[in-house]
């Protein structure tokens, strides 16, 4: 990509972000209801036409952003791995889930928007985009733990997707509709499969 071409794609990161951060900013004014794309464009002073350039369809638009502000939490894991080099890979592991959570958006509307119906789609994608980077994350880690022999884990890829998925779905506290108590013992049951998954001490991931 030449110069000229990449500073065209970096305005247009930029502008994409600055819609994504105004889409934000009317999803709190408006408690997480049902936004259209002239609510939209009206708030951020621009013509529908204008935001069809950078985004095909609001749903397109609210995808980015959930993909945005997650994935911002699935960056601060990745950043906290890369001070862990000489950390081991069960330490990384352990490390993972607590970051992670501590770095989760921390947006009552952007969550009330991704468990309304009509944004169901939204909210599936969001699943499958976190199970995807962070799985992916994971696997890195069981991968390294497996050749050092931390970890006996004979598919690290599907180990950490599973795992992943799991709690993701699991943690869900919209989707997987069930008491705090239940959600938390389910949790730990997962992480204690993960442990018999990876050949580690009962207690590793649990205590």
């Amino acid at each position: 990509m030449d110069m000229d071409a990449a500073y065209k794609e970096q305005k247009h990161e930029a502008k994409r972000n600055k819609i994504l951060d105004g889409l934000l900013r009317l999803l709190h004014e408006k408690s997480g209801t049902p936004i259209s794309v002239s609510e939209l464009a009206r708030s951020l002073g621009i013509a529908k036409g204008g935001l069809y350039h950078y985004f095909p369809t609001i749903d397109h638009a609210f995808a980015r952003l959930v993909e945005r502000e997650y994935g911002k939490a699935i960056d601060a894991v990745r950043a906290t791995l890369a001070t862990m080099e000489s950390e081991t890979p069960l330490d990384k592991l352990a490390n993972i889930a607590t970051t992670y959570i501590q770095a989760l958006p921390h947006s009552s509307a952007l969550d009330r928007l991704l468990h309304q119906d009509a944004y169901a789609h939204i909210h599936q994608q969001s699943m499958v985009f976190i199970t995807r980077e962070l799985g992916e994350v994971v696997r890195t880690v069981i991968a390294e733990g497996t050749a050092d022999n931390s970890f006996t884990c004979p598919d690290p890829h599907a180990t950490a997707f599973v795992v992943v998925g799991a709690l993701a779905f699991l943690g869900d506290a919209h989707l997987f509709n069930t008491s705090t108590d239940r959600r938390k013992a389910l949790i730990h049951e997962t992480l204690r499969l993960s442990e018999l998954a990876l050949g580690i001490p009962i207690g590793s991931l649990t205590s």
